[in-house]
């Protein structure tokens, strides 16, 4: 059980600091869809995005993960 364990940690730290910054990037694209779909809902449009929720779950993951790792991944003194 800790050998999966240990390739789960290893493998959510590949690429060191790139999941942080590609899930900062989704987050903005998420956000402008949002307001782009709130502001078509006001005028009527009916633009729904499917999956939004989990969409923005895996964002807040992918950066919270990047968030954790970092510790391991600053220069060693």
């Amino acid at each position: 059980m800790k050998l999966y364990i240990d390739l789960i940690v290893g493998a959510l730290n590949l690429f060191p600091g790139m999941k942080t910054k590609i899930a900062a990037v989704a987050a903005v694209i998420s956000a402008l869809i949002v307001a782009v779909s709130s502001a078509l809902s006001a005028f009527g449009a009916g633009f729904t995005i499917p999956y939004l929720n989990e969409i923005n779950a895996v964002l807040i993951a992918l950066t919270a993960v990047g968030a954790a790792n970092q510790p391991n991944n600053l220069p060693k003194p």
